[in-house]
């Protein structure tokens, strides 16, 4: 299948209109008939898929086909590249490029295969909470996904599938870490330097027409500062380094957090430890995951009959992102009937224990943070081997050389001996390409830095649509600020991002120019800035709330898109020359 700008959010809605011609004269003619009706939504779904297939058909061949030829004529060979990063990013975008007749290119990545995020990510229970046939690139579908939630090997694999059947790998140059990246203003071209994560080795890459982050939000860990952590002489693990292999048989074990990563690690711990001790300085709303394995027969439904699993993708993925942006993130019609659901998954799982729902319990804005689903969460957590200490009645004050102070509200200290210590307590996500140094200058030194722009702590961060960036022309960021997505598939926003910069890239092709460079304007960027900044703070985003999407937790919200898909989408699909300059 040729690629589409991104899967189209209004597809369903084209399906409807196709159903209308059938439907109508039923209606007119012989009243509502339930059977006529079924028939025709039953059978609408292949009128749909053909449809669907010659738009593609004359999508590919009349306007790809031509972007391509016209790059391997002009300046597409000479534009020359990187992609920091082999993940979901580097890979769409990768692809993208290819099939613009781009293919000057080199992916940089710090490990040694495709998977970005997922190939760091390996801890007890990993998996995504957005379902697989969502979270997963709509050219490149798997119809033989085993859950509707698969694990993170399931998902590295498909990654790694992609990767090679569209032969990504003579592109990659893997264990290699990004170091710096200027721009030389003077030549108008950027130098990179990256090093080999085993050896040390610097390797520089000279004259690179255009630079493109997928880091995304999520690669640096973060571990909070507490008082004799340095002192603390038993093991220490950040979830992104947690295995199946550490023992935890008979062992004290403390968890600190409670994120999406957290209610992932905390059943495996409570099951297999000791004593675990969980240490929660807020809660979300928790609600039930609905996992389950789709059986072969379903598997294979999907492969010959694509247009049921395109229509199922939608039911799970475009219908419930609608429903939940417009009546619970834009509007809170459903935010009672959420907290509802919620205290009745917990009334339910943990029944007369009302010391532990009192400690688990949230009465923030829905979606003020990211709505936390799990089967296993609550029983886990009401196991007898299980203690909670709950800010602000009980925290944890610091560390000993063998074990946690915790100090209660009445003024009371106590003592806990640990045998080791998981640290679930995320990302640094409001500061955003900070694995590496981004700079400009007249000549090769700096004169600007994009930390110094972006502020310390992230808090002037802003970029167009997430993308582009003002004073560093030809670098592109893909899942940068202002892209995160509350409660869908961020794969969607990628695919939307990663057209955008390849219709960017096919501007610079198009140029004249010997060293081509596009950045946006500044009354665009500042447009768009003042509108996202009062935006979002009438979105659910913008609740009483401490979380992982502002600024040191409780500042500026930087993270979240504050469009819905089908807003993004439009905005993406091309560039608006008015707000950008290509000289």
């Amino acid at each position: 299948m040729a690629i589409n700008p991104a899967e189209v959010p209004l597809h369903f809605t084209f399906y409807l209109i196709l159903s209308l011609p059938f439907l109508l004269p039923t209606f007119f003619f012989r009243g509502f008939s339930l059977s006529s009706f079924a028939l025709v939504f039953s059978l609408a779904p292949f009128l749909y898929w053909t449809i669907f297939k010659i738009s593609d058909f004359l999508w590919s061949h009349f306007c790809i086909s031509k972007m391509r030829e016209k790059n391997r004529k002009k300046q597409g060979e000479r534009l020359k590249g990187v992609i920091i990063g082999g993940g979901f990013g580097g890979i769409g975008q990768a692809v993208q490029l290819l099939n613009i007749g781009i293919d000057n290119f080199i992916i940089l990545d710090k490990n040694p295969n495709f998977g970005g995020t997922w190939i760091e990510n390996t801890y007890p229970n990993c998996a995504c909470d957005v379902a697989s046939h969502v979270y997963s690139f709509s050219y490149f579908p798997n119809p033989f996904w085993s859950h509707k939630f698969s694990s993170q090997k399931e998902i590295l694999r498909y990654a790694q599938n992609m990767a090679d059947h569209y032969g990504l790998a003579k592109h990659a140059q893997f264990n290699s870490q990004v170091v710096t990246a200027h721009y030389n203003k003077a030549t108008k071209l950027w130098t990179l330097t990256s090093k080999n994560v085993h050896t040390g080795e610097i390797t520089t890459h000279k004259d690179l027409n255009f630079v493109i982050s997928a880091v995304g939000q999520l690669n640096s860990p973060t571990t909070p500062k507490f008082a004799g952590l340095e002192d603390f002489k038993k093991p220490v693990y950040h979830s992104v380094g947690l295995t199946s292999d550490v023992d935890l048989e008979g062992k004290k074990v403390a968890c600190i957090g409670f994120g999406p990563s957290a209610v992932q690690i905390l059943p495996h711990l409570a099951n297999n430890s000791g004593h675990l001790f969980s240490f929660i300085r807020s809660t979300s709303y928790t609600n039930d995951r609905y996992q389950h394995a789709y059986p072969s027969p379903v598997c294979y439904l999907f492969s010959f009959l694509p247009p049921i699993r395109m229509m199922y993708r939608w039911l799970i993925g475009t219908c419930t992102s609608f429903f939940i942006w417009n009546f619970a993130i834009q509007r809170d019609t459903l935010h009672g009937s959420l907290k509802h659901m919620c205290k009745q998954k917990i009334e339910r799982e943990l029944g007369n224990n009302m010391e532990l729902r009192a400690q688990l319990a949230c009465d923030e804005t829905p979606f003020c943070k990211r709505i936390l689903i799990s089967d296993e969460l609550l029983p886990a957590l009401a196991r007898p081997n299980v203690t909670i200490y709950r800010s602000p009645k009980q925290s944890l004050k610091s560390f000993t050389e063998g074990g946690i102070i915790v100090a209660s509200n009445d003024g009371k200290e106590e003592e806990i001996d640990v045998d080791l210590v998981v640290m679930a307590t995320g990302f640094k996500t409001t500061q955003f390409l900070s694995s590496f140094q981004v700079s400009a200058g007249e000549g090769d030194e700096p004169t600007l830095f994009l930390k110094d722009q972006w502020g310390a702590a992230g808090e002037n961060t802003e970029a167009y649509y997430g993308i582009l960036i003002s004073n560093f022309p030809n670098l592109f960021a893909l899942y940068g600020p202002h892209t995160n997505r509350g409660a869908d598939s961020i794969i969607f926003m990628l695919e939307c991002q990663q057209w955008y910069v390849a219709n960017c890239i096919n501007l610079l092709a198009s140029s004249p120019s010997e060293a081509p460079t596009l950045t946006v304007k500044k009354s665009a960027m500042e447009k768009f800035t003042k509108i996202y900044d009062e935006t979002v703070k009438t979105l659910s985003f913008g609740g009483a709330c401490t979380s992982w999407y502002r600024v040191g937790g409780d500042g500026r919200i930087i993270n979240n898109c504050h469009l819905s898909g089908v807003g993004y989408w439009w905005e993406t699909l091309w560039v608006n020359e008015g707000d950008i300059e290509v000289k």
